[in-house]
């Protein structure tokens, strides 16, 4: 305290730390915040994790050796599911139920419900493996139904005769985390009800793998049915392959179900049967991103990722942003990196990486309101393609290396603009028309260069660069990807402005003057540096360009 802060003080004023003795030295007051600091955590677990509120349970294999007990100790624990106490005289909030390492035979079923400071927790023992595994008899090897706060976590699931782990009904709160479940008749993990809502939910860190046959099933999958709402769901860091049903990560509303704010981020999903991630009918204010999707489309039509909906139902508000997708596989028709399939609007394609897919990078099919920006999409049979298209913006990406076409418009577009890409190194013509699909498309100042053909081509025998630059763009480094303009490059400052055609996912990047020619410098392919925040409490992360 200085003199001049005594000044604002009444005569006579000690301070407190001085009339109780305490020293002024920084050691000191060290010592008693930290004194404090543990003082307030013994508090909170006497009030909140007494021997009345916050207890340890055990349970092992029915067919194990030994006496029954009554689950207080590993020495006396349940045997059985089975035989697990719920309620007042067992497991309750806060409360966590251990299983001892073994292979269990029955369903283990949740029948209680924790609170949002106190959730029910269910683990295996730490160092050990816990297997639940029915051989086919049951289909569903972990169920519940309209529980609350309850975190999952470090079981295994196998040979279930429909679902490793089933959640069903009006449930809130649910983590499930760092589980396997594979070898399932139809999911790995399912969470679907047909009324009431489900709602912040967290799945997190599993892995997933052979799930579904006979044209269906998933990794994970998240299903709302007639009068049944999901909504403010993360599916976070899981990795879901060979799920040869359908999808690795699967939301699929139906019959009148409604899903909002799912995110799905960080997961990598390869050779599943069908697509790596699916939003398909009724699905808003979503997003997928940083999601890693390869190898899709083993056994039917495929994608990495595919949006669509249905008559009746559509998706609208997905943001699809810095994944990388790659190697999808054609079987008889599909086969891009991304798929915006029928009955979707208000979508944004962006900062992503595709190549190598037999198909196209990105594909538009029968959508409207779609913004494509700030993709590298490389070395795909077509980079963009659009069955039909309404009211699109397909801006600053970068597509080289197309064994056909750059852009391909077919059918008679509506209100489409092509600006500010650069296409190169395509077999056949950078931008190709069908028809009269050149009519209606607004193409401005888009670069062209080493295409073996035309930069530009429709059925009528025409080819220009319409408002372009012929010419290499000047990469820093093509080979190594690194797409940064070197000093002197015509894509410098010689872009159009792109006015902020949707307006739904916030700030247009293409709002400023004289913008460049291609991707957004500094944005664009997965590599995960930033993090806000999402609506529903759940991180969101934001990606910028590995340059060299």
């Amino acid at each position: 305290m200085t003199n001049k802060d005594s000044e604002f003080l009444p005569a006579g004023f000690v301070p407190l730390r001085k009339r109780m003795g305490l020293s002024f030295r920084k050691k000191d007051d060290y010592l008693i915040r930290k004194f404090l600091l543990v003082s307030f955590v013994v508090l909170l677990q006497f009030l909140f994790c007494n021997e009345g509120l916050c207890r340890d349970w055990y349970v092992r294999p029915a067919d194990s050796s030994g006496e029954e007990g009554d689950g207080t100790s590993t020495m006396r624990s349940w045997k059985g599911f089975r035989n697990i106490v719920w309620g007042d005289k067992g497991i309750r909030e806060g409360d966590t139920l251990y299983l001892l390492p073994g292979i269990y035979h029955e369903q283990l079923r949740i029948k209680g419900s924790g609170k949002v400071e106190n959730p029910v927790q269910i683990r295996c023992v730490a160092g050990g493996e816990c297997i639940i595994d029915s051989g086919e008899k049951l289909r569903y090897l972990i169920y519940a139904k309209d529980v609350q706060h309850v975190v999952l976590s470090e079981l295994t699931t196998r040979n279930a005769a429909s679902a490793g782990i089933w959640f069903t009904g009006e449930c809130t709160g649910i983590t499930v985390k760092n589980c396997r479940s594979y070898n399932n008749k139809n999911y790995g993990i399912y969470f679907g009800n047909n009324k009431g809502t489900m709602r912040a939910i967290r799945i997190e860190g599993n892995d997933t793998f052979n799930n579904g046959q006979d044209d269906w099933g998933a990794g994970i999958f998240l299903r709302a049915a007639e009068q049944g709402l999901i909504e403010d769901v993360e599916i976070v860091e899981n990795d879901c392959y060979d799920n040869i049903g359908r999808y690795g990560i699967g939301v699929y509303p139906n019959k009148g179900g409604q899903v909002c704010r799912v995110e799905v981020h960080g997961n990598t999903c390869y050779r599943n049967g069908r697509a790596g991630i699916e939003f398909s009918h009724n699905i808003t204010d979503s997003s997928i991103h940083n999601n890693n999707c390869h190898h899709n489309g083993n056994t039917y039509p495929g994608a990495g990722i595919h949006v669509g909906g249905v008559k009746g139902a559509s998706c609208s508000r997905i943001r699809i942003y810095s994944n990388e997708c790659s190697h999808q596989i054609h079987q008889r028709k599909d086969g891009p990196g991304i798929l915006v399939d029928d009955y979707t609007s208000h979508i944004e394609v962006s900062r992503n990486k595709t190549h190598q897919n037999e198909e196209a990078g990105i594909k538009l099919h029968n959508c409207s309101d779609i913004t494509v920006f700030s993709n590298v999409v490389i070395n795909n049979t077509t980079g963009i393609t659009t069955p039909s298209a309404r009211r699109y913006a397909i801006y600053n990406n970068n597509i080289l290396g197309c064994p056909k076409y750059g852009v391909h418009i077919m059918r008679q577009p509506e209100n489409v603009l092509l600006a500010n890409n650069i296409i190169g190194m395509c077999l056949q013509a950078g931008i190709k028309y069908n028809g009269a699909s050149r009519m209606n498309t607004n193409e401005k100042r888009n670069c062209f260069f080493t295409n073996t053909q035309d930069a530009i081509t429709d059925t009528e025998g025409n080819s220009s660069g319409k408002d372009g630059i012929i010419g290499a763009p000047g990469f820093v480094n093509l080979e190594r990807e690194d797409f940064r303009l070197v000093d002197g490059s015509p894509c410098l400052n010689s872009g159009i402005v792109v006015p902020n055609l949707i307006g739904f996912y916030g700030k247009n990047l293409g709002d400023r003057t004289k913008p460049n020619i291609g991707v957004y410098q500094g944005i664009g392919v997965p590599n995960a540096v930033k993090k806000l925040r999402f609506s529903s409490g759940f991180s969101r992360v934001e990606t910028g360009l590995n340059l060299k």
